[in-house]
C-alpha cells in the first residue's frame, strides 16, 4: 500500500459522519464518505477502500445488507468492513459476524481504540491476513 490506506465511512447522521471521518482522517487515512446503503455500495466500486465503517441503522437497506453485499461483490479478504454501531448486543454481533463483517465496535468509541483497531487492520492487510485485531 503506497498510498494513505483508504477508508469508507458509511453513516446517515450528517453530524456523526462528518465527526468520524475527520477523526479518520485525522489518523493519516484517506477518507470517503455515503450517507445510505445504496451510496456506500456504489463508493466501495469507485474508490475501492481498504476498510469500510459501517453503521447498521441505514434508511434504506442496513448494514448487514450493505456488508452482504459487498462480500458478494468482492469475495476476498478487502475491504475489511467494521461495523460501527450502537446496537452492541450479542445477537447484533452474532448479525454481523453472519453478513461478513470482522469486527463489530459499538458507539461511541473511544478515538484510540478506533485508531487502534484502524492500524490493526491495516497492518494485517499488508500481511494478507483477515482479522483486525
Amino acid at each position: 500500500m503506497a498510498t494513505s490506506p483508504r477508508v469508507l465511512v458509511v453513516e446517515d447522521l450528517n453530524d456523526c459522519a462528518a465527526t468520524t471521518a475527520i477523526l479518520v482522517q485525522a489518523f493519516g487515512y484517506t477518507t470517503y464518505v455515503a450517507q445510505n446503503g445504496i451510496a456506500g455500495l456504489e463508493a466501495v466500486q469507485v474508490y475501492d477502500p481498504d476498510i469500510v465503517l459501517l453503521d447498521l441503522g441505514l434508511p434504506d437497506i442496513d448494514g448487514w445488507e450493505l456488508a452482504r453485499s459487498i462480500r458478494r461483490a468482492h469475495p476476498g479478504m478487502r475491504p475489511i468492513l467494521i461495523a460501527h454501531s450502537a446496537r452492541g448486543r450479542d445477537v447484533d454481533v452474532a448479525q454481523s459476524k453472519a453478513a461478513g463483517i470482522d469486527l463489530h465496535v459499538v458507539k461511541p468509541v473511544d478515538p484510540n481504540y478506533l485508531q487502534q483497531v484502524l492500524q490493526n487492520c491495516v497492518r494485517n492487510l499488508r500481511r494478507a491476513q483477515p482479522a483486525c485485531m
